[in-house]
């Protein structure tokens, strides 16, 4: 037996003299379950207030900079690609198909035809009244939340011509995310610090919870989980099976700065904690949440695509880091079979396999895991050849 532990936690197995298995095998099942965090590129853009990414592109809110757009094919060489200034001040960013919206602060909603990401082209625009600072879509409506808007909701299946169709405000909002018929939006500094409305006829959205006073920043869902940013009180989980009347099924106690960012996938939260670092915490279940990653590298936004997390900071623009999972552990179970191993609470990481290191295709390993006390165990039988694994994000 033979481990070789390189940048993305790849093994590879080979005959070895009995001796040097048992050893192996000590010190891999002590290994802490943890990820690294690898800066592996960025790009100094100014301050980047919101980020999303779709497919090569990465649409940044760059604050006085207005919208701009980044090719991160290559995550290690982001490049700027396409930018475009219409006044005001963008905060926040959504993206649908073909377009990006944009919540431009005082100027308002601005909306953007990104078919051609290095030519983005303003093709509508409305008033939203206030300062508006967050953002989301769903369908034909865009949802708008900030200071002195509440939340705001447009219809935008004709994207050149957003209308004003429904509102409903209980005080500075910061973000909004939707989810089926309903809106969650935090409100910080306000009467109020979470709210649930019922938006299934977007023209009269309902309030259906309404929580006390304190501070709420970013906000996710998942399923029928619902996570929040609160400052005070860390990151919480809430069931909202009925949204109408949410409970609390976990907490984790952190510091939280802010206008922290929030993104929630694949039983990982992801958090851009202001001076408190980029933190990813294991959400699976939310009765034990652990934290999984953290480096200092502060930023108020980010987002989560195929391995990489792409977070925006204030001054710094963009940063981009790779997720590295723990070393597999690997062992035999006799001559002709293989057994691998990982911590269960990297759910997100799937197994892959390669006979060529620097082959660019991995294959998936379709054997269902068996859980073993916390670890995950895979089991290849019959098994003969030299191979490379790994543990790999979606």
């Amino acid at each position: 037996m033979r481990v070789t532990n390189i940048h993305d936690q790849m093994n590879r197995w080979s005959n070895s003299p009995p001796v040097l298995l048992a050893l192996l095998l000590v010190a891999a099942q002590s290994a802490d379950a943890q990820l690294t965090l690898v800066n592996v590129g960025s790009t100094n853009v100014g301050g980047v207030l919101d980020v999303k990414v779709l497919g090569n592109y990465a649409y940044l809110a760059n604050g006085g900079n207005g919208l701009r757009i980044v090719d991160v094919s290559h995550p290690a060489n982001p490049v700027g690609v396409g930018q475009i200034f219409n006044g005001g001040y963008a905060f926040g960013v959504a993206v649908s198909g073909n377009y990006a919206y944009l919540a431009n602060y005082s100027d308002g909603l601005r909306v953007y035809d990104i078919s051609n990401p290095a030519n983005p082209t303003n093709v509508g625009y409305t008033n939203t009244g206030g300062y508006a600072n967050g953002v989301a879509v769903s369908g034909n409506d865009a949802y708008v939340v900030g200071s002195g808007i509440g939340l705001r909701i447009y219809d935008v299946s004709d994207p050149a011509n957003p209308a004003f169709i429904g509102q409903t405000n209980n005080g500075p909002s910061h973000a909004v995310v939707i989810s089926g018929h309903y809106a969650y939006v935090t409100y910080p500094n306000t009467s109020h610090t979470l709210g649930i409305y019922d938006v299934s006829d977007p023209t009269k959205p309902a309030a259906v919870y309404l929580s006390g006073s304190g501070y709420d920043w970013g906000v996710a869902v998942s399923s029928n989980r619902l996570y929040v940013e609160q400052e005070g009180g860390g990151l919480m989980v809430y069931d909202v099976s009925n949204p109408a009347s949410p409970s609390v099924v976990g907490q984790t106690n952190i510091g939280i700065s802010a206008g922290a960012g929030l993104v929630v996938s694949n039983g990982l939260a992801f958090l851009a904690n202001g001076t408190f670092g980029l933190q990813i915490y294991g959400v699976s279940p939310p009765t034990n949440i652990v934290g999984i990653a953290n480096t200092n590298y502060s930023g108020t936004s980010l987002a989560v695509s195929g391995g990489y997390v792409y977070m925006g900071n204030s001054s710094t623009g963009l940063h981009v880091f790779q997720m590295v999972g723990p070393p597999l552990a690997v062992g035999l179970t006799n001559p002709g079979a293989l057994w691998i191993s990982w911590p269960t609470n990297l759910l997100a990481f799937g197994l892959q396999q390669n006979s060529d290191l620097t082959a660019p295709n991995w294959a998936a390993v379709t054997n269902v895991p068996v859980v073993m006390s916390n670890w995950n165990q895979v089991i290849l039988s019959p098994f003969s050849s030299n191979a490379f694994f790994r543990l790999k994000y979606p």
